[in-house]
């Protein structure tokens, strides 16, 4: 991508510098009664420069032969007819035409073929970000892929494991109240007191914006209790804490588990089957 932007600073600067020297020679060489003629092939050498610009090399090209031909042809007219001997202008005219055309073709070319591994970059980067920006945890993708892992381990070895749901049900009142920056604060302290009744070896996972995941592996459905009890007394805690602080907020969570069974099938069944148990916890 370097050697694409050095070409793409290159032909710019080429253009630049060509544009200035035509500009250059005009201003040397112009004479009052051919100031409106001047005037004219600047604004075609503006056109063809947009127009490829806009388009492709070939549309450009295609346009400037036939400015050119045309061009010519009205030189060559009033040369044979009214005897009108040819300037250094006309020739500096049909030579500018097609540069400009081919500079900024390539400089088109470049730009697109940039653009592309951007696009190429932005979707690459996406697919390898698994890390949630606002609250620091896992995200959705890489949560089913490290769920399948240890649906697969668990097979192989015989051990088991469990998997929490935490969801915030009226998450959408709290942004009315407090509005998203305010709400993304509340779920971020909701997060780090989840981690503070976690071990080191349960991984968190932010699924949705309301919705907080705990992957708990060699966890039955006792220790899996052990850790909801602790999340709501944290969550208890959170509320009083945030009370004390002057932010009137009374933060209600639900919490469902399961230990799983080879029934449950893929990751995707499985936290589909655990986000049905939801309605349970009241």
């Amino acid at each position: 991508m370097n050697r694409v932007n050095k070409k793409i600073d290159l032909l710019i600067l080429s253009l630049l510098v060509f544009m200035f020297l035509i500009v250059g020679i005009v201003i040397l060489s112009i004479r009052t009664e051919n100031k409106l003629n001047v005037f004219i092939m600047l604004a075609v050498i503006f056109f063809i420069i947009m127009l490829t610009y806009l388009s492709n090399s070939v549309i450009g090209l295609i346009t400037s032969s036939i400015i050119i031909f045309m061009y010519t042809s009205y030189i060559l007219y009033n040369s044979i007819t009214h005897n009108i001997d040819v300037e250094f202008l006309s020739y500096m005219w049909i030579i500018a035409i097609p540069i400009s055309s081919i500079i900024m073709g390539n400089l088109n070319k470049n730009i697109n073929e940039l653009q592309h591994i951007n696009t190429k970059l932005a979707e690459q980067y996406k697919e390898l970000v698994t890390i949630d920006s606002e609250t620091g945890l896992r995200n959705l993708k890489i949560f089913y892929n490290d769920v399948n892992m240890e649906i697969s381990k668990s097979t192989r070895h015989n051990t088991n494991f469990s998997l929490m749901i935490v969801k915030l049900p009226y998450y959408g009142n709290l942004q009315t109240i407090f509005g998203e920056n305010k709400t993304n604060k509340i779920v971020k302290h909701i997060s780090s007191s989840i981690i503070e009744c976690t071990r080191n070896e349960d991984i968190i996972y932010s699924l949705q914006k309301d919705m907080i995941g705990i992957l708990m592996p060699s966890t039955s459905l006792e220790g899996s209790k052990v850790v909801k009890d602790r999340i709501n007394k944290k969550i208890r805690e959170l509320n009083l804490d945030l009370n004390n602080k002057g932010q009137y907020v009374n933060i209600d969570v639900k919490i469902a588990f399961l230990e799983y069974k080879d029934s449950f099938g893929d990751s995707i069944n499985f936290k589909n089957i655990v986000e049905e148990e939801l309605q349970y916890d009241v």
